[in-house]
């Protein structure tokens, strides 16, 4: 037999898949910055001179410039380590309306959406 769940249990469920997915994701670009700086080296293991640029261009699912942005989010310490992670995720959806001061501050908050902080 199955239950027929409130709005509220619907919103749980999903959030919780969304927040777990948005954590794999985060795992996942710092794993893929730090293989791509393995593989450009210096270093055992590395790929020998031009080889790297090849596989960027023409290997892998992404641009160069996505390369270069996933290399350097697993240089920054700030970004890369593990105790920060949740620093990163997004803010949960309906979690309060950002003041106009938060907004054209520029600082962002755990309630600050996406048009409210600057963009890169």
């Amino acid at each position: 037999m199955t239950v027929a769940l409130t709005r509220t249990q619907w919103a749980a469920r999903i959030s919780k898949a969304w927040e777990s997915a948005a954590k794999d994701m985060l795992q996942a670009i710092f794993q893929i910055g730090r293989n791509l700086l393995a593989a450009k080296g210096p270093g055992p293991g590395a790929l020998e001179h031009g080889e790297f640029i090849a596989m960027v261009e023409s290997d892998l699912p992404f641009s160069r410039i996505t390369a270069n942005k996933f290399m350097r989010i697993a240089r920054d310490p700030r970004l890369s380590d593990d105790t920060h992670v949740h620093h990163l995720l997004p803010p949960r959806s309906g979690s309060g309306p950002v003041s106009r001061t938060t907004r054209n501050s520029g600082i962002t908050t755990p309630s600050t959406s996406r048009l409210g902080g600057k963009s890169w």
